[in-house]
C-alpha cells in the first residue's frame, strides 16, 4: 500500500514526459557566445565519477585546445550535479571527447530580488556544454545535444562548424547588460525543423547590430513577421523608411465567411503602431476590410448625383422630342451605363452598403455582375467584430527596462463599422470571397446560368459581454449578369431600329409610313389613317404614268 503513491507519481511522469511543449525556446550560438565570460574548446582528461552514484556530483576535466573569449587558462573544471541522469555527461563519458564550454561567471548572478538581471535566466545559461561530434549519427538518440542554432536559423550539428561559428561569433563585441529577443523561426529553416515542438519554434538573439542587419535582410526577402518582430528594436530613419513601406504591405490572412469575412493586414497595422512609438505620424493604413475602405455617404456626395440623374432626364426628354422616342434614349443611357460598370467591375468592385441595425444591404458590381444582397437577424456588433491579431513572438527578456510596443496590448475589442449609407471602391482581391462565396447552409436556389435568386443560413459567433455568443444569420443575393441586363435594355433599341426600317421601305415605296396604306393618287393626308403625308412628292399620278 506504501508503494501505491510511488507508483502513481511515476505513471504521471512517464505520461507526461511523451507531451510536446506548444513552444520551443533555444539559445542562439551568437547570444551563448555574447552572453558567455568564457567560450573554450577543449576535450576530457579527467573524469570523477559521484559518490554515490549514480546521481550524486561529479565533475569533468578538460584540456583546453582553444579559447576564445575568457581569461586564458589550460584547463576547465566543470562540475554536474544529477551525474546519471545529466544526457550530456553521458555522451562525454570518455577521455578525449570533445565539448564546446559557455561558462558564466558566478559574480553575475544577480540576488532574487534585484531588478538588473533576472536570476533564473542567468542560472539556466550558466554552465552549458555542447559535445562536438565528428558524425552526429553515431548518437541519434541524444544528437539534439550537439546540435546549436545560429541568428540566422542554421543548424550546425558537427564539430568543425560549430567551431567556426564561435571562432567568427567571438570576433564581434560585447556589451554589458546583456539584452536579448525571442524570434520566431522561419517555418522553412532548418532551425524550425528540427526544433518544432508543436507550434511555435523561437530563438533567443542578442539585440545588437547584427539583428538589425538580419532584419533589414528578412524585410528584402519578404519574410515580414521576423523583420518587423527585429526592426521595432533599432529606431533609425533608415528603418522609419521600411516600415513606411508595410503601411502599404499586401500580406492578408481571411476569417468568416461570404459577406461576414474579414480580411487583415496585421503587418500594416504593426507598421503603424511602430512608427507611431518613434514619435512619428503615419498615414492611416487600411487595415481591416472591406470595412476600412467604406466611407459615409453624405449630402455632400449624394447632391452631384441627384443633378445628373436630372440632367440625363432632361436631356433625353429634349432628344427624344426630336430623333426618336424617350425609351430608346434612355435605354442607349442605360447600356452605356452599363458598358461603363462593366468594364470598372473588372479592375474594381463599386459598391453601396447600408449597415442597419440587424439588417445589412450591398449593391455591388464584381466580375460582370451586379449583386443585390441583404442579410438579416445579423446583430450590428457582429459586423465589427474583429478576431484578434497574431501577436509578434518579440518578447524582450527582463533585466532591459526599455517597454517596447507589443501588438496585442494595443488592440480595441468590439470595434465596429459605421452606420447609415456607405460607398466604397473595394479591391477584387483578397475579397473575392464577398461575393463569390455561396452562404454555409443554402435552403432555396432559384439560378439560371448564376442569374437569380440564392436564400441560406450561417451561423457566425461573437463577443456578448465579453462572452462569447452565436446567432444564425439569414442571406438572401439576387445576382444577375450585366450582359443580361444589356440584352434587356437592348430591346427597345431593337424595336425602334425595326420601326425605323420599316418607315424608311414604306417611304421608299409610296406608302404611308403610319399604316402602309398605297398614298398613289393621294395629296396631303393618307386616305387610310389620316395621317400627314411625310412630304410634298406625292401626286395623283396613275402607276407608271409619266410627268408631262
Amino acid at each position: 500500500m506504501q508503494g501505491r503513491p510511488w507508483a502513481f507519481i511515476f505513471f504521471i511522469l512517464v505520461c507526461t514526459s511523451f507531451v510536446r511543449a506548444e513552444i520551443r525556446s533555444e539559445d542562439s550560438l551568437e547570444l551563448m557566445v555574447a552572453n558567455a565570460d568564457v567560450v573554450a574548446r577543449g576535450h576530457v582528461v579527467k573524469i570523477v565519477q559521484p559518490n554515490p552514484p549514480p546521481f550524486g556530483r561529479g565533475y569533468f576535466e578538460f584540456h583546453v585546445d582553444e579559447q576564445f573569449k575568457g581569461p586564458r587558462t589550460d584547463t576547465i573544471t566543470v562540475e554536474i550535479d544529477g551525474w546519471g541522469a545529466n544526457e550530456t555527461a553521458q555522451m562525454l563519458m570518455h577521455d578525449g571527447a570533445e565539448a564546446m564550454i559557455f561558462q558564466i561567471d558566478s559574480t553575475r548572478l544577480m540576488p532574487r530580488d534585484s531588478t538588473d538581471v533576472y536570476q533564473g535566466e542567468l542560472e539556466r545559461r550558466a554552465l552549458r556544454l555542447v559535445p562536438l561530434l565528428a558524425n552526429p549519427e553515431t548518437d541519434r538518440t541524444r544528437k539534439h545535444l550537439s546540435q546549436m542554432v545560429t541568428m540566422d536559423f542554421r543548424l550546425l550539428d558537427t564539430g568543425p562548424q560549430i567551431t567556426d561559428a564561435v571562432r567568427e561569433a567571438a570576433k564581434f563585441p560585447t556589451t554589458r547588460p546583456m539584452r536579448w529577443v525571442y524570434i520566431p523561426a522561419l517555418p522553412s529553416s532548418p532551425a524550425f525543423r528540427a526544433l518544432f515542438a508543436g507550434s511555435v519554434v523561437t530563438i533567443a538573439m542578442p539585440v545588437d547590430p547584427r539583428l538589425e542587419a538580419l532584419g533589414q535582410k528578412w524585410f528584402a526577402q519578404r519574410n515580414t513577421p521576423e523583420a518587423i518582430a527585429v526592426l521595432q528594436l533599432f529606431p533609425s530613419a533608415a528603418n522609419a523608411e521600411i516600415f513606411k513601406q508595410l503601411l502599404h504591405d499586401p500580406g492578408w490572412a481571411t476569417t468568416g465567411g461570404g459577406r461576414l469575412s474579414h480580411v487583415y493586414h496585421n503587418n500594416r497595422l504593426y507598421a503603424a503602431r511602430v512608427l507611431e512609438s518613434w514619435g512619428q505620424t503615419p498615414e492611416t493604413p487600411a487595415v481591416v476590410l472591406p470595412d476600412d475602405l467604406y466611407r459615409p455617404l453624405r449630402g455632400s456626395l449624394l447632391a452631384p448625383i441627384i443633378l445628373l440623374i436630372m440632367l440625363l432626364a432632361w436631356l433625353a426628354r429634349r432628344i427624344g422630342r426630336r430623333i426618336a422616342p424617350r425609351v430608346p434614349v434612355l435605354a442607349l443611357l442605360l447600356i452605356s451605363s452599363l458598358t461603363a460598370l462593366w468594364v470598372t467591375s473588372r479592375r474594381t468592385v463599386p459598391e453601396l452598403y447600408w449597415n442597419g441595425d440587424e439588417t445589412q444591404i450591398w449593391l455591388s458590381s464584381c466580375r460582370g455582375s451586379v449583386q443585390f444582397t441583404w442579410i438579416t437577424n445579423c446583430p450590428w456588433r457582429l459586423m465589427g467584430q474583429y478576431n484578434p491579431f497574431i501577436p509578434l513572438q518579440a518578447v524582450i527578456e527582463p533585466g532591459v527596462h526599455d517597454r517596447f510596443w507589443h501588438p496585442s496590448r494595443d488592440l480595441v475589442e468590439n470595434q465596429r463599422p459605421a452606420q447609415g449609407l456607405m460607398y466604397g471602391l473595394l479591391p477584387p482581391e483578397p475579397l473575392a470571397s464577398l461575393w463569390l462565396q455561396s452562404p454555409m447552409n443554402v435552403s432555396a436556389k432559384y439560378l439560371l446560368a448564376n442569374n437569380g435568386l440564392l436564400e441560406g443560413t450561417q451561423t457566425e459567433t461573437f463577443l456578448q459581454q465579453a462572452k462569447p455568443a452565436s446567432v444564425t444569420v439569414r442571406f438572401h443575393r439576387l445576382q444577375l449578369h450585366i450582359s443580361a441586363l444589356m440584352t434587356l435594355a437592348a430591346i427597345p433599341l431593337l424595336v425602334a431600329a425595326n420601326r425605323l426600317r420599316v418607315r424608311h421601305r414604306r417611304h421608299k415605296h409610296n406608302l404611308c409610313v403610319q399604316c402602309g396604306y398605297d398614298l398613289r393618287g393621294s395629296s396631303a393626308r393618307c386616305p387610310e389613317c389620316g395621317a400627314a403625308l411625310a412630304s410634298a412628292e406625292h401626286t395623283s399620278l396613275q402607276p407608271n404614268q409619266a410627268s408631262p
